[in-house]
């Protein structure tokens, strides 16, 4: 997903905290709710991957909700 918004926002490759691209989707008039969604769900991600939690099912719906946050983008 972070590959995906610095291509299409023409980010600097390591760009990925947080607050940068909160700050960034603010400078492009993202829309609170979508700025919230996407963040809560990269902190899904993240907790996910390192936590090596999740069942299939987990990943499969995070993955449905990546591509449907990613389409709006």
């Amino acid at each position: 997903m972070v590959q995906y918004l610095q291509a299409r926002w023409n980010l600097p490759a390591q760009s990925y905290n947080q607050e940068f691209l909160r700050q960034e989707m603010i400078s492009r008039n993202t829309p609170a709710a979508f700025q919230t969604e996407l963040l809560q769900l990269l902190a899904t991600i993240d907790m996910n991957i390192y936590s090596g939690g999740g069942t299939d099912t987990d990943r499969q719906g995070l993955l449905n909700k990546a591509g449907h946050l990613l389409r709006q983008v």
